[in-house]
């Protein structure tokens, strides 16, 4: 079993996934506020639950990380007798941390919402999701998007006539087909997400799954903004949005306009 202490943008990514989140703190600070999904481990509910590799605990301000309570030792200990149990996130700077960079995944927050998904935080500007992502109007609130690039021929730009946003976006469309022609269209991402970024924005790249297509147009812009290599590029998004694939012409794609570079 290993310990590893995550910040809060590698907890919020992890949200993609249905992992065990525990609750170290006292139980009115449970009932006050708390992660959305998190289970009380004074309450002992969270041993209900079906054994998973991953789970992810907090408390106040991080110093489980360093020199946790005794009660807290005794609910790590319990931890490790779980067979099942391979890594246990420990949250970096605790509850206090995530509340002010991600509120909107606290439940004191009015836009808390459990039926949410939000899309990952691939750098400071960019993240990477789906096309529901893309629909919903309280992720591109709560996240602040101020541009969408919208990879696909089929998904429609949801809020492009709303007056409720001043949202701009922007549209390759292109097809998951291993005739598409990709490499064209890079250039083009690039330019656009750097302008986000020199404009202080953040903004959403998505296709219909957010697996394959825009997934290549970020690993196209790590490669020429970072000077990563195509599988560099691919590594890091994927820790951060383990599910993407790009198809394998992109990816051939993408390496040979690596070694362009």
């Amino acid at each position: 079993m290993t310990f590893v202490v995550p910040s809060a943008t590698q907890v919020f990514n992890s949200y993609l996934w249905d992992y065990l989140i525990v609750d170290l703190r006292s139980t009115s600070a449970y009932e006050k506020a708390h992660l959305d999904r998190a289970e009380p481990a004074a309450a002992g509910e969270w041993e209900k639950h079906e054994q998973q590799d991953l789970v992810i605990a907090y408390d106040e301000d991080g110093t489980v990380c360093v020199k946790p309570s005794d009660d807290n030792k005794k609910i790590l200990e319990r931890f490790r007798e779980r067979p099942k149990i391979r890594s246990i996130w420990l949250l970096e700077g605790g509850y206090d941390r995530f509340c002010k960079e991600f509120p909107f995944l606290c439940t004191d927050h009015p836009d808390c919402d459990p039926r949410l998904c939000y899309p990952q935080k691939i750098t400071d500007h960019i993240f990477l999701g789906s096309k529901i992502c893309a629909d919903e109007e309280k992720i591109i609130q709560n996240l602040k998007l101020s541009h969408i690039l919208n990879c696909t021929t089929e998904c429609r730009d949801h809020f492009e006539d709303s007056s409720a946003f001043s949202l701009q976006y922007s549209r390759i469309s292109v097809e998951d087909s291993l005739q598409e022609d990709l490499s064209a269209h890079f250039e083009t991402a690039i330019d656009f997400l750097e302008n986000v970024k020199r404009a202080n924005g953040r903004v959403l790249v998505h296709c219909s799954r957010g697996v394959s297509r825009s997934a290549a147009f970020v690993i196209a812009y790590l490669i020429k903004s970072e000077q990563m290599s195509a599988s560099e590029a691919l590594k890091f998004i994927k820790e951060r949005r383990s599910i993407v694939s790009p198809n394998q012409a992109f990816m051939l794609q993408l390496d040979q306009f690596a070694s362009c570079q």
